[in-house]
Order: C-alpha cells, then sequence, then structure tokens
C-alpha cells in the first residue's frame, strides 16, 4: 500500500486567477469585433504569437504559502496474532498422517471447570491423532530385539562366572590333584628303585658264590635301571606341572575371564541401545497423541501467504504433515499484536518506540499500540512477486479489548514523524530538475521563479519531509506568497525546463545503452546469425569506414587469398576476438557462453584435437552462413 499522508489543519484552498490585463484583453475583443474584421485579424494575430490565451488563463490556478504541521504516517494491512502462542507440533520422525483433530477454534478448559460448550475439553484430553499403524509395528520388532540383547548379556555374564570359577578350581583343585599324583608317582618309583637295587645287590652276592647264573644278575642290573629312568620320567612330570603347566593353565583362564569380561560389557551396550532404540520408539509412539498441556482455544496453524497458495498442506483430518509442523497453536489472549509488512521503501522510515492507530475489523473504536520489533530480513514471497521486498514489522497492543483473536485483519497507521509551523506547499506546485525544487510566484508583472531549500527527515535518512499532499520548504519562499499552483500547465518556463531535463534524461540514457551495447559486442562473440552495432563513423557493415576499408585492402594484397569460403577478414578477426589465449586456435572453453559455436564445436573439429583452427573456424562459419541464407 502506499504511504497514507494526513494534515491536522486545513491548508488554504486553491483560488482560480486571471491575469491583471484578462478583463481588458476580453473587452478589446468585444470591440474589435465590432469594428471589423481587420481588427478582428490583427487581435487573432497578437492572441497567436504573444502571451497567453484566455482559455489558458483561465486553467491557471494559486495559492498562498502557509505554515502548518506535516504529519508523516505509514499505513499497512496486518493480521492479529498472539505474542507468544504455544505450539503443538508433530514429533513423529519423518512425519506422519492426521486421523483424527478437533474443530478448529475448539475451547479448551481446566479439569474440573464448566464447559461452556459440549464441544469443549479439558486439559489432558486428546487434540490431535496422528497414524501410529507403522510405529506400532516396529515398536512390537524392538521389543523383540531388546529380548534378545538380554538373552545375549544372560549367556555372556554366565561364561564370565564360568571363567572365573575356573580359576579357583584349577588352582584349588585340578592342580593340587594332579601335584599330588605326581608326587605319589614319584614315590613309588622311589620305593621300587629301593626294592630293585636291594635285589640287584642279593644276587650279585649269590652269583660270586655261584648260586645264581649270569643271565639273571643281568636282569636284576636292568630293573635297577628301568626304576631309576621311571623315577627320573616321574620328577620330569612333578617339575613341568610347578614351573610351566601350571602358569600357562592360569594365563589361559585368566584370559578367558577377560574376553568374557569384554563380551559382558559389549552385551550391557548392545542392550543399553536397543532400549534406547525402544524408548525413542515409544515416545514416537506417545507423540502420536497430542493433549492439551494448558486451557486455551485450539487454532488450526495454517501456513497463509499474502501472494500464492502456500506450499504446506492445509490442516485437517487426512492431511499429511513433516516432521517438527506446526498442527495446532495455543494463543496466550493476554499478549495480543499486530504483524504487517512494510514495503522497503517504507521501513527506514519506521523506527521501533514509533506509536501506531490500528482499526481491527468488529471494533468500532481504533486501538493505541507501539512498534516493538522490525525485522532486518525481507519476508519470503512467492516467484511471481520475488521483487517485492517486505520487512515484518511488530505492533503490541497497548489494551486487549474483549473477545480479540487471532486472525482478526487490521489497518496499522504508524506515526512516522511530525513537525510543527513549517512552511508548506502543495506536491504540485513544486518541480524538481536536476535535485533541485522550483516553485512559481505569481505577480503583476508575470511568474518569478523561486529556488527552494525543502525541509528533510530528522530520521537522518535525507528523505523530503513530505506527506504527499504538502512538501516542508525552508528556504525560498515566504508566508503568505503567491504560489502557481499547476506551473506544468501554465508556466512557459517551467514547461521549458521539464523539455530540457527529459531531452537530457533521454540522450544520458541512449548514450548509456549505446556504451553498453559496444562493450556487449567487444567482450563477447556474439552467436551466429547475430548482428551487432555499425561501425563508428556511422557506415553500414557493407560499406565500412575507409579506414577499415585501406586495412582490409591491405590485409587481401600482402595475405593472398581468404581463408575459408566466405569468411573473410571478418572470420578472422571472430577468430581472434575468442582466442584469449592467444595460441592461434580456439578451444571448447573459450566457445562456452556462444550456444551456437559450443554446439557446433565437435561437428567443426574435424581433427578431434579438441580445438578449431583458422581453416576449421572458416568451414563452420560457412556453414553457419549458408544454413541462414548468406546472413
Amino acid at each position: 500500500m502506499a504511504t497514507t499522508w494526513e494534515n491536522e489543519t486545513q491548508a488554504s484552498q486553491p483560488v482560480r486567477s486571471r491575469p491583471k490585463n484578462g478583463g481588458g484583453g476580453m473587452l478589446l475583443t468585444f470591440v474589435v469585433l465590432l469594428c471589423g474584421l481587420a481588427v478582428g485579424g490583427w487581435v487573432l494575430a497578437s492572441s497567436v504569437t504573444g502571451g497567453e490565451s484566455a482559455d489558458v488563463a483561465d486553467e491557471k490556478m494559486t495559492i498562498f504559502v502557509t505554515k502548518g504541521p506535516i504529519q508523516v504516517r505509514v499505513t499497512e494491512d496486518g493480521e492479529v496474532e498472539s505474542a507468544k502462542p504455544v505450539l503443538l507440533k508433530c514429533l513423529v520422525s519423518g512425519g506422519s498422517q492426521i486421523l483424527e483433530i478437533v474443530p478448529d477454534g475448539t475451547r479448551i478448559v481446566a479439569k474440573g471447570e464448566p464447559k461452556q460448550d459440549p464441544t469443549d475439553v479439558e486439559v489432558g484430553d486428546q487434540l490431535v491423532k496422528l497414524d501410529d499403524s507403522k510405529i506400532k509395528d516396529a515398536l512390537d520388532k524392538q521389543r523383540i530385539t531388546v529380548g534378545n540383547a538380554q538373552t545375549q548379556l544372560i549367556q555372556a555374564e554366565k561364561d564370565l562366572a564360568v571363567a572365573k570359577i575356573s580359576i579357583t578350581e584349577y588352582e584349588q583343585g585340578t592342580f593340587v590333584q594332579e601335584l599330588q599324583g605326581l608326587d605319589a608317582e614319584v614315590t613309588i618309583a622311589m620305593e621300587n628303585l629301593r626294592g630293585v637295587q636291594n635285589q640287584y645287590d642279593y644276587t650279585q652276592k649269590m652269583f660270586r658264590k655261584g648260586f645264581v647264573t649270569k643271565l639273571q644278575l643281568e636282569a636284576d642290573e636292568f630293573a635297577v635301571k628301568r626304576s631309576k629312568l621311571e623315577l627320573q620320567q616321574s620328577e620330569t612330570k612333578r617339575t613341568v606341572l610347578l614351573n610351566f603347566t601350571k602358569a600357562k593353565m592360569l594365563e589361559d583362564f585368566r584370559s578367558n575371564v577377560k574376553t568374557a569380561t569384554q563380551a559382558v560389557t559389549q552385551k550391557q551396550s548392545a542392550l543399553e541401545l536397543e532400549k534406547r532404540a525402544l524408548e525413542r520408539i515409544g515416545e514416537q509412539f506417545a507423540n502420536c497423541v497430542i493433549v492439551a498441556p494448558q486451557p486455551g482455544m485450539v487454532v488450526y496453524h495454517n501456513e497463509r501467504s499474502r501472494y500464492g497458495r502456500s506450499q504446506t498442506a492445509q490442516i485437517e483430518e487426512g492431511a499429511t504433515v513433516r516432521e517438527h509442523q506446526a498442527i495446532v497453536k495455543l494463543p496466550d489472549f493476554t499478549r495480543m499484536q499486530v504483524k504487517v509488512n512494510v514495503h522497503e521503501s517504507k521501513v527506514q522510515q519506521v523506527a521501533v518506540g514509533d506509536r501506531a492507530l490500528l482499526t481491527i475489523q468488529g471494533y468500532k473504536n481504533p486501538l493505541k499500540g507501539k512498534v516493538i520489533e522490525i525485522a532486518n530480513q525481507p519476508e519470503t514471497t512467492s516467484w511471481y512477486q520475488a521483487k517485492v521486498k517486505e520487512y515484518a514489522t511488530i505492533v503490541k497492543i497497548d489494551e486487549i479489548p474483549e473477545g480479540m483473536v487471532p486472525g482478526m485483519s487490521a489497518e496499522v497507521v504508524i506515526d512516522v514523524e511530525r513537525r510543527d509551523a513549517l512552511l508548506r506547499l502543495p506536491v504540485e506546485s513544486v518541480i524538481e530538475i536536476g535535485g533541485k525544487y522550483f516553485a512559481w510566484e505569481s505577480g503583476r508583472d508575470g511568474y518569478t521563479r523561486r529556488e527552494l531549500t525543502v525541509a528533510k527527515s530528522q530520521k537522518g535518512d535525507d528523505r523530503i519531509l513530505s506527506d504527499n499532499k504538502f512538501i516542508g520548504v525552508e528556504k525560498g519562499v515566504a508566508e503568505g506568497d503567491e504560489i502557481v499552483l499547476n506551473p506544468r500547465d501554465v508556466v512557459p518556463e517551467a514547461k521549458e525546463l521539464i523539455q530540457k531535463n527529459e531531452a537530457a534524461e533521454a540522450k544520458k540514457k541512449s548514450q548509456a545503452d549505446a556504451s553498453a551495447s559496444t562493450s556487449g559486442v567487444s567482450g563477447k562473440a556474439l552467436p551466429s546469425g547475430g548482428k551487432g552495432p555499425r561501425p563508428a563513423g556511422g557506415k553500414s557493415r557493407k560499406g565500412g569506414t575507409a579506414e577499415a576499408k585501406g586495412k582490409a585492402g591491405a590485409k587481401r594484397k600482402g595475405g593472398g587469398k581468404r581463408s575459408g569460403s566466405g569468411a573473410g577478414a571478418g572470420g578472422s578477426g571472430f577468430l581472434k576476438r575468442l582466442d584469449k589465449d592467444g595460441d592461434g586456435k580456439v578451444s571448447k572453453a573459450e566457445v562456452a557462453e556462444i550456444p551456437g559455436l559450443n554446439a557446433a564445436f565437435d561437428g567443426a573439429d574435424t581433427d578431434k584435437d579438441g580445438f578449431l583452427n583458422a581453416a576449421e573456424f572458416a568451414k563452420m562459419l560457412a556453414a553457419f552462413k549458408a544454413a541462414r541464407g548468406g546472413q
């Protein structure tokens, strides 16, 4: 919307006036008509060649310079909203579908409070039910997974306990038993050795006396040797058990304990992980039911756009909502505000703390408020309004009337700036030319141009202080001066200045366009079939300037035949402009920005070396020329 500008005092009314000699002119015309055709012709000639006509003079209006206030205001449309609403969002991972939802506008009452309407709900009652079918299946599967993890942990704990018992069992049981067996074996071997040794000694005595044979003596001697070997073997077993087997077995059992301990730790971590997953799924399942957290009123959080349809689906049963999308909001009726979008051309005028007047639909008396926040980034708009930049501005309502609910339409008038006792002129009486401002005073001798020093905004944004009806003036006129209200129509000097200014602006624009066109041709090659501007000097491309003809002739004389059919010097010059690295060839990267050449590059590159030499380039241009009828 445009800025609304208002004044608190009534300005002087325009005065229609005629030139001082207007009555005499009319009387002279009447006398001339009575006197004859010759005198009438002279009057007609004088009216055409000098001064204003009576019709134009009748259109002149003047106004007297006055002092008064100028009140600058910004008016925008907005919408009532709650300052701190409670948003109830979809917390289901990946989003879900709304199966049930209470009607929009349903009131929430505290527990035990009487319901004013059968549709009212209490705090803790269900507001929204989301689809939980998939979550139920996932919850059952996760419970089974948690049970399996618990079983594996029990098995790991059992293995750890067995490993610990195995150490005690070996140290206090198996090892002692094996050691006792070897001790007994050594003792028996010693006793056997002593017996056979006594028998061998006795056999030796009997052999010397001749009572036994030599064969018997040798047998008893072998029995002694065998008993010694058996004793040595038993003692070696005992030594191995004490020095090696015991340490090895204990190390093995201790390693089993460590392995079992690590397995228990892993199974515990796996169980905790699965439990957390089960807890999350359980939370997701619980999040499928949204209950009323506090008293208030249910308002569907449908995102609306001023410039097009919202990209978000409307809140209703069957609608699919994304994760963290707000479904319902519970407004705080004790803290209400109005949100307006201020255009970028006016947002610099508005400041936090500015007072505002709000007209709410359905309320007779306007409400008062204050600007409390101005966004530093523009609001998002639709694709066809992408160039419209508007900034969200929040106006807090001082006193909340009874019955106000979010969504009500509001017109907000923000008091931007006020200046009192300031000279002011109507907007239409002031002409701006080249950054200077002029007005024309109407006097007895005609019109007098006055250069004005206009008042500027005190907010430091270098804006002219104007309310779209009047412009504040600091110097150039005085109170009571009679100023022409429509100088563009009746003041010849004003018309002349305006025409000169328009001609100068048109010339600047033409020069700028020509400069941009020239720089575009020199900086980038034209696509095939394109036509560039004419060469300097106004000559056509066919004729060219004398200097250009001379250069072209010199090249043809010194260089022999033209390279390529129909390419000529133009093709060579085109190649040089494209050859950015100066290697005499054109790569595909050097013509990437020219669609026609880029598309035809591969076909023109006959030797497939990735470059176009002069001959290949000339052939390509000749093909373009032939395809376009010689253009």
